[in-house]
């Protein structure tokens, strides 16, 4: 838990300072981004948490883990690549 508290800091304090310094251009678009990234991490994370749990349970749930963390995994990069049509329209 104290990992996830600790990366949770940095990730707030990275918002910060990409609000003060891009503060006259933080969009809408920008705080949904920053958002899905917490999101993902959020759940990889407590994903990884919740299998350290179960490291002595040899069963079949363990399969259904790891299809969870690679659906996580996928999931994650499908919302980045969303994401990076998304501003390349704006560059454009």
């Amino acid at each position: 838990m104290e990992t996830f508290a600790s990366i949770l800091r940095l990730f707030l304090r990275f918002f910060l300072i990409f609000q003060k310094t891009y503060q006259h251009k933080i969009t809408k678009t920008y705080i949904m981004i920053f958002i899905q990234i917490f999101i993902c991490l959020f759940g990889f994370l407590e994903s990884n948490f919740l299998s350290s749990l179960y490291i002595l349970d040899i069963s079949h749930l363990l399969d259904l883990g790891l299809v969870n963390i690679f659906s996580q995994s996928v999931g994650c990069l499908f919302v980045l690549w969303t994401v990076s049509f998304v501003l390349q329209k704006f560059a454009i």
